[in-house]
C-alpha cells in the first residue's frame, strides 16, 4: 500500500510538470523535466531507510511550495519569448503565486502542528527546514536563463567547450586503462565557500590538474567529455556546491590521459558510478540551406590537402596569428579582425562537416548531426555569433561593439555559409549518474 503512495505521489509531480510545461520549446520542456527527474531522485534517495509515507508526505510538501516557483518560470519564460504583455505578466504572477502560496504556508502550518513518530523525525523530514530555504533558491541557481549567464569570452569559453568537443571519444579500452591504475599520484578535493562567480578547471603541463570553484557536475563533464545536456540524473547539490581540486600525476600525462586519471578520481572521492545509455532526443541535423544543394562563397573547399597533414583534428582556436590562421583545423577569429574598432568575426580553416558540426554543439546545446553530403575540408569566414561574441573589453574600455546586432547561428549559416539546422530526433548516447557522494575534505 505504501509502495502505491509512493508511485502516485511521483506520477503526481511529473503530472504537474506536463502540466506546466505543456506547450512550450522542446528544449526548455526536456530541460525542465529532466531537473524535475533529478529532483524526484534526490528525493528517494533522502528517503532511504525512512517509512514511505513520511517520504511522500515530503515529495507533496515540496510540490505545493515550489508551485509558485514553477509558475513564475513558466511567466518568466513567456515574457522572455516576448508572448506576454506586461500588465498579463503581473496579474498571473500576483494573483496565482499569491493564491498558491498562501495555500502552501497553510499546509506547512499544519504540517508543522500535528504530532510527528520519533522514527520519522530521524528521517527526511527532520532535515527539510534546513534544506528549504536553499531549495526555493537553488532551483533558479541552477538553470539560469542563458542570455544571463553567456560569458562571451572567446579563448575561454571555446576552450572549455568546442575544444573538448573535438577531442576524440575515449574507448572503452580506454575506461579499462583507468580501472587498471592510471590515476593521480596525489590529490586534494575541499570545499569552497567563497562565494566568488570565477571558476577555473585547468589540466597543465606536468601532470598537473587545477580547479578552483568548481561543481562536481564541471568535473564530471570535463572527465567524460560530455556536454551537461547528455548528462541525466544526479542529485541538485553537483551543480551548487563549489570545491576546489588540485591533483597531480607523474611524469607528463596528456589530456586524455588526465581525463581517465579524473574519473577514477571521482569514483574515489566523489564515489562516483554511472552507465551509458542510448536515447531518441531532440538534436538538429546540419544540412545544405538551398534547395539546389550549393553552399554560399564564404563557405569553400580548402586549397590545402589536410587530409595528410599530420595535425590534431583541431589545431587552434582563438585569435588568429599574425601570418594568418593554420591552414587545417582552426577556428577563432577571422583573419584581419580587430577587436578595439568593432570589426571582424569568426573563421575556421580545414574543417570537414563533421568536425564543424560538433563545434555547433556547444552553442545549440543539442548533438549536431553532418547531414550535408558535403565531403573533404572547408574554410569559411562568418559574423560574430550571438551565442559565442568577440572577448569583452579591458576594463575602463568602451566595447566597440552592439551586442544585441549579433546575429544568432541560425541566421548567419543559412544567409552567409548556405547551411542550416534542422530540429529532429535522433539516438544520442547519455551519461546516467547511478549514485554520486559529497566527497569528505582533505
Amino acid at each position: 500500500m505504501s509502495s502505491l503512495i509512493m508511485r502516485l505521489v511521483v506520477n503526481g509531480v511529473r503530472g504537474w510538470t506536463w502540466l506546466y510545461t505543456w506547450r512550450m520549446s522542446t528544449t526548455l520542456r526536456d530541460r525542465r523535466r529532466a531537473e524535475i527527474e533529478s529532483d524526484l531522485w534526490e528525493c528517494r534517495g533522502d528517503a532511504a531507510g525512512a517509512p514511505t509515507l513520511g517520504a511522500a508526505a515530503l515529495i507533496v510538501l515540496r510540490l505545493l511550495i515550489g508551485i509558485p516557483d514553477d509558475l513564475g518560470w513558466r511567466v518568466e519564460q513567456f515574457a522572455l519569448a516576448d508572448t506576454l504583455t506586461q500588465q498579463g505578466i503581473a496579474l498571473s504572477a500576483r494573483v496565482v503565486g499569491a493564491v498558491l502560496f498562501v495555500s502552501a504556508l497553510w499546509v506547512i502550518d499544519a504540517d508543522a502542528g500535528r504530532r510527528r513518530a520519533a522514527s520519522a523525525a530521524e528521517g527526511p523530514t527532520a532535515v527539510f527546514d534546513q534544506k528549504l530555504e536553499g531549495i526555493m533558491t537553488r532551483r533558479r541557481a541552477d538553470n539560469p536563463h542563458p542570455t544571463v549567464m553567456r560569458v562571451p569570452f572567446l579563448a575561454a569559453g571555446l576552450v572549455a567547450t568546442m575544444g573538448g568537443a573535438m577531442l576524440p571519444p575515449l574507448t572503452a579500452q580506454s575506461a579499462q586503462t583507468a580501472a587498471s591504475g592510471l590515476v593521480y599520484e596525489a590529490a586534494s578535493v575541499k570545499p569552497n565557500t567563497s562565494g566568488d562567480v570565477r571558476v577555473m578547471l585547468v589540466p597543465q603541463p606536468g601532470g598537473r590538474l587545477t580547479g578552483t570553484n568548481v561543481t562536481a557536475a564541471a568535473l564530471i563533464r570535463f572527465a567524460y567529455e560530455t556536454p551537461d545536456f547528455q548528462i541525466a540524473g544526479g542529485p541538485n547539490w553537483i551543480m551548487a556546491d563549489r570545491f576546489d581540486v588540485v591533483a597531480k600525476a607523474d611524469g607528463d600525462p596528456s589530456v586524455a590521459q588526465q581525463r581517465l586519471m579524473l574519473r577514477s578520481l571521482l569514483t574515489e572521492r566523489f564515489k562516483l558510478t554511472t552507465h551509458t545509455e542510448t536515447r531518441e532526443l531532440s538534436i538538429y541535423a546540419l544540412t545544405v540551406a538551398g534547395k539546389d544543394g550549393k553552399t554560399k562563397p564564404q563557405l569553400r573547399h580548402t586549397e590545402t590537402d589536410c587530409a595528410s597533414v599530420q595535425s590534431p583534428a583541431f589545431a587552434g582556436i582563438g585569435p588568429s596569428p599574425s601570418n594568418g590562421p593554420p591552414p587545417c583545423g582552426y577556428f577563432g577569429m577571422a583573419p584581419g579582425t580587430d577587436v578595439r574598432s568593432g570589426r571582424g568575426g569568426f573563421a575556421f580553416r580545414g574543417l570537414t562537416m563533421g568536425a564543424f558540426a560538433k563545434l555547433l554543439v556547444p552553442m545549440v546545446r543539442r548533438t549536431v548531426s553532418d547531414r550535408t553530403g558535403l565531403s573533404g575540408y572547408f574554410d569559411a569566414d562568418f559574423d560574430f555569433l550571438a551565442e559565442v561574441g568577440p572577448p569583452p573589453p579591458p576594463p575602463g574600455v568602451t566595447d566597440p561593439f552592439d551586442r544585441t546586432a549579433f546575429l544568432s547561428v541560425f541566421t548567419v549559416l543559412p544567409e552567409q555559409l548556405g547551411l542550416k539546422l534542422e530540429s529532429t530526433k535522433g539516438p544520442v548516447d547519455v551519461l546516467v549518474i547511478d549514485r554520486v557522494e559529497r566527497p569528505t575534505p582533505d
